[in-house]
This record gives structure tokens, C-alpha cells and sequence, in this order.
């Protein structure tokens, strides 16, 4: 018996032993395998956030016209530099961006001496891969050894396609380098561990400790992490690595001797305790396996169910109504509101591009251009050339105010200019019909609000209003500050609205998809103003319409502050005739 017992203690204790030596090891590749996983996730977030900005870069007006158009000038080669610079002014890692033409050429961004090899881009069997890549982005080293730099330096390329937005025609290609080095530096300072070495999928050294590149092999370059024994001494023990999906990192990480062996002069203890042991451990685990690790272990599965799904789902596991059941409901909570608010921001930005489009396509139409130059034509023939040169004068500064250097906001002053020139030349074409009066107080002036905000109203003022009632008429724009907010009236003498028509319209406006039927104004004016205002401020309650049919229609919008730019010292001039 005493033989048995003694086999039994020692095959406890040898066993005991080799289960610290497999925790220790479990341990360090679990420790390993964390230390990997945060680097990598923050790199994915980092590289994420630069393909965000490529994406930002290819949607710059500028940008399209210089990936657009076939004969490219010095001006726009520098708007789109000025393009691209304003989406990177956000980014300090970001070493140049290279829009590169389907004919050829190219306009790189950096600064210091570059070496691009622009025939292997035009190579076809170089950029096939991105050409048919139907937008994706790829990451690669020095532009897939398209670009090395005079220093040395390595870079990270984010190459990916561009398209005409309107043709969705393959125009060229975006090729963003970014300061590998830098970026990588700043990520493992973030995790303040000094076993860590990033690599290049040839084995360039990027960043880390450089003494781990030195176990670099092959076997590394697997989108498993790998775990490789160390058996010279040196102060790691294994190292683990592995290459990122995707992208061109491989991520090394040394791990050493820890402090999880259980301590030898222990074992006794645990000998003597391991009866005792044995029944409370068995009876914790029957609670312990029905109370919380089967609850848990059905929360995983119904969780991994939802990941392999690829839809951020409510989970559907069995618990009971305990702690694991309030975890479990209070998940689904936060899953069915961030499914909300994802619809929600959705549904906005898909209203708001679709508004911003139609009221910039709504005020380039043809027909208008088309109409003022034969009001133009017609002036020529009847009256003389300083009429006609007033004429396009007219013309010139309205678009150079309308297009505002391709800002999306601009002071309230600049957006009355647009107006008076538009009232200019419309008052060409009809005459004294017209008449304009602006009562703009002066602490309105520099204030930003969206370009075009303003002349769909004065054409609605116009076209369905003054025309329609056959006789003068006068547009009236004022401006005043009222509780930190802009308040824009525009008033017009024309035809009015009926209650019934009015009722109408305003309900048509909050249902956000005005037809405009059975009697309402068939114009794209108001609505697409409305809804840009709405995209703009997150508000609903910004407009307001009264009228008097057959006497004056007048549209009030409230335009909350979002930024002032020095001080006013230009006056608006007044136009009333």
C-alpha cells in the first residue's frame, strides 16, 4: 500500500511539473499570440484609415478633373494638388500621394528626390491586378517596386484604381506612400513592449527590436501565427510570427521565462489537499459548468454564428434569466441600437448625396446657359457691344462666385453676389418685371452657410411666382441674428399659395419625398434646399413658409452657426430697381 501511494505521489508530482512546464509554455504562447493580434488590429485600423482618405482624395472635384480630362494644364495639375494636400492636412504620416494618368503622366505630392519607374507601371502585366481590381485597394512595399525614395526610406503604398464619378471610366491610378517606419514606431510605442520586431514580407527590418529580425525564416510568412523554440541562449525563450492578410508585415514577438511554474516546496500541499480537493472541485465544476461555463459557451457560439454570417446580429442563445442572462440582454440592446444608428446614418448620408447632386445638376442645367446666351445674342443684334459686354461680364462673375473655388460653404456676402448677378441677368431677359431689395445686417455678413443656398429660392421666386402673375414684382432678401442663429427671408410679390396649397407643400416637406402633385409647385428648389439644410445641421425645424395667395410668398430659413472667418469689411451692395 505504501508502494502505492508512493507511485501515486510521485506520478503526481512529476505530472504536476509537467503541467506547470505546459502552462508556462501555453502562457507565453498565449501572451505571444495577444501581443501579435493587438500590433496587427492596430495596424489594420492605421492602413483602414489611410484607404478612408484615398477614398476621400479620389472624390476631390480637382482630383477628377486632372484624372479626367485628356489635355491637362499647369492649373489644374496644381488644383489637384491643392486637392489632395487639403484631405492630407489631417495626416502626418503620409509621405507623398502619386495621381498617376492613364496616358503617362503623373503629379506626386512629396518632398525630397523620388525615383518613380513609370514605365513598369504602364506595364500591364505590373497593373493589371489593380486595373481589374474594381476599386479594391492593395498595400505593398515602395509601390510594389514602383518607387524608391533618395534617403532610403522605406514606404508603405496603398495603390487602388480611380474612376470618373460620372462615367465610372477607369481614369489612372492613386498610389499613397506612407512612412512605414514612423507609423510602426508610433504603434509599438502604444503597446510599451520591447519583444516586438515588424518586418517586410521580404524581411526588411521596419521597426522593433532588431535583434528578433535575426530568427526571420520562411516559415514566418504564414497567416497563422507560427512558434518557433529558440535553442542558443539568449533572453527569449521562443519567437512566434506571422504575415498579415493582405498586407505586406510580418510580426515577430520574443517571449521569455514567466513566473507561472508552480514552486516545487508546494507540492506536498497539494498532495495532502488533493482528496478534499478532488470533491470540491468536482461539485464547483457541476455548478460552475450549468451556471456560467455552458451560459458562456452558448453565448460564443451564437457570437461566432453572427461573425461567420457577416451581419451584426442580436444573439440567440439559450441562458437562464441570471448574470448571464442580463450580459446576454443588455448585448442585444446595444446590437439593435448600433443597427439604428447605422440604418439612421445610412439613410442620411444616402438623402444627403442624393439632395447635393440633384441641386447641383438641377442649377448647371443646360437650358439656363442656353437662355441667358441667346438673351445675350439678342441684345447683340438689337442694341450694341457695351450692352453685350456687360452682359457676359455679368455672366463671369456669377459662375466665379458659383463655383467658389469648389467650396461646399461660403459667407453669406458671397452667396448675395451669386443672387444679384443672377437677378442681373434674368432682369435682362424680362426687364423691369423685376425688382430687388436686400436688407442684409452687417453681423450676417461673413457667416457660413452651404453654397446655393439662396438662388433655388430666387428662381422659385421667379418662375412661380413673380412670372405667373403677369405684372412687376419685388424679391426681398434680408438677414438677421436671432439667438447665435441665421435668420434668411426671402420674399416675393408673386402669386402665393392657397391654405390648401401651403398645407400641402409642408407636408410634402416633412415627408423628406415631396412629389409635388395634385396642385404643388412642381419645383426641385425648395425640397432639395430643405434637405441639404437638413444633412447640413441634423435638424428639421429650419424652414418656414407663409403666403397670401395672390399677394406674396415668404420663406424664412434658420441656419444655426457653424464657423465665421474674420470680420466684415466688404458691404453688400443693393440692387433694388
Amino acid at each position: 500500500m505504501a508502494g502505492v501511494f508512493a507511485v501515486f505521489g510521485i506520478a503526481f508530482a512529476v505530472s504536476l511539473l509537467a503541467l506547470a512546464e505546459k502552462n508556462q509554455k501555453d502562457y507565453e504562447q498565449r501572451e505571444a499570440e495577444t501581443i501579435i493580434n493587438g500590433v496587427k488590429e492596430s495596424i489594420i485600423a492605421n492602413m483602414d484609415n489611410y484607404k478612408a482618405l484615398t477614398r476621400i482624395i479620389m472624390m476631390d472635384e480637382d482630383v477628377l478633373k486632372y484624372q479626367r480630362y485628356k489635355n491637362v494644364n499647369p492649373g489644374m495639375t496644381n488644383d489637384a494638388h491643392f486637392g489632395v494636400q487639403r484631405v492630407l492636412n489631417v495626416s502626418t504620416e503620409v509621405d507623398s500621394v502619386l495621381l498617376i494618368r492613364n496616358d503617362g503622366t503623373y503629379m506626386n505630392t512629396g518632398h525630397g528626390g523620388y525615383e518613380v519607374d513609370i514605365n513598369r507601371i504602364q506595364d500591364w502585366s505590373w497593373r493589371h491586378v489593380y486595373i481589374n481590381s474594381m476599386g479594391k485597394a492593395f498595400v505593398a512595399m515602395n509601390g510594389n517596386d514602383t518607387i524608391k525614395k533618395a534617403d532610403g526610406q522605406q514606404m508603405a503604398t496603398i495603390i487602388r484604381p480611380t474612376y470618373d464619378l460620372y462615367t465610372l471610366r477607369q481614369t489612372g491610378l492613386l498610389m499613397m506612400n506612407i512612412s512605414i517606419e514612423a507609423m510602426l514606431d508610433r504603434i509599438l510605442l502604444t503597446q510599451q513592449h520591447d519583444s516586438l520586431c515588424i518586418l517586410s514580407n521580404e524581411g526588411s527590418y521596419l521597426a522593433g527590436n532588431s535583434s528578433i529580425a535575426d530568427y526571420f525564416g520562411v516559415q514566418f510568412l504564414n497567416a497563422d501565427i507560427v512558434r518557433e523554440e529558440i535553442k542558443d541562449k539568449t533572453e527569449f525563450r521562443t519567437v512566434s510570427g506571422m504575415l498579415m492578410k493582405d498586407m505586406p508585415f510580418v510580426i515577430m514577438c520574443g517571449t521569455g521565462e514567466g513566473n507561472v511554474s508552480i514552486p516545487t516546496e508546494t507540492l506536498t500541499i497539494y498532495a495532502m489537499l488533493l482528496v478534499a480537493f478532488i470533491a470540491s472541485v468536482i461539485i464547483a465544476s457541476i455548478y460552475i459548468t450549468n451556471s456560467i461555463t455552458r451560459p458562456i459557451s452558448n453565448m460564443v457560439e451564437a457570437m461566432e454564428r453572427t461573425k461567420n454570417s457577416g451581419w451584426v446580429k442580436t444573439l440567440d442563445a439559450e441562458v437562464k434569466p441570471n448574470e448571464i442572462g442580463m450580459l446576454k440582454d443588455s448585448f442585444n440592446t446595444v446590437i439593435e441600437r448600433q443597427n439604428d444608428l447605422f440604418d439612421s446614418l445610412m439613410e442620411q448620408e444616402k438623402a444627403a448625396q442624393k439632395a447635393e447632386m440633384l441641386v447641383l445638376h438641377e442649377q448647371i442645367k443646360p437650358h439656363f446657359l442656353y437662355n441667358s446666351l441667346e438673351t445675350i445674342n439678342f441684345m447683340a443684334l438689337e442694341a450694341g457691344a457695351e450692352e453685350v459686354s456687360l452682359a457676359v461680364e455679368t455672366l463671369g462673375s456669377f459662375y466665379r462666385n458659383f463655383l467658389s473655388k469648389g467650396s461646399r460653404e461660403i459667407e453669406l456676402k458671397r452667396e448675395i453676389s451669386i443672387i444679384q448677378d443672377y437677378l442681373k441677368l434674368q432682369k435682362l431677359r424680362y426687364g423691369d418685371i423685376i425688382s430687388d431689395e436686400y436688407n442684409i445686417e452687417e453681423n450676417t455678413k461673413n457667416f457660413l452657410l452651404p453654397k446655393l443656398t439662396l438662388q433655388p429660392l430666387v428662381e422659385n421666386c421667379i418662375y412661380h411666382g413673380i412670372r405667373l402673375k403677369g405684372e412687376p414684382g419685388v424679391i426681398r432678401i434680408s438677414s438677421k441674428m436671432i439667438d447665435d442663429k441665421l435668420h434668411l427671408t426671402v420674399y416675393d410679390t408673386g402669386v402665393g399659395m392657397s391654405p390648401e396649397v401651403l398645407e400641402g407643400l409642408l407636408a410634402e416637406l416633412q415627408g423628406k419625398k415631396a412629389k409635388f402633385d395634385n396642385g404643388l409647385p412642381k419645383s426641385f428648389g425648395l425640397r432639395g434646399t430643405v434637405e441639404r439644410l437638413r444633412y447640413y445641421y441634423n435638424g428639421d425645424d429650419l424652414v418656414t413658409i407663409r403666403s397670401v395667395e395672390g399677394e406674396y410668398t415668404e420663406i424664412e430659413l434658420v441656419i444655426p452657426r457653424i464657423n465665421i472667418e474674420g470680420e466684415g469689411d466688404e458691404d453688400v451692395q443693393s440692387n433694388a430697381n
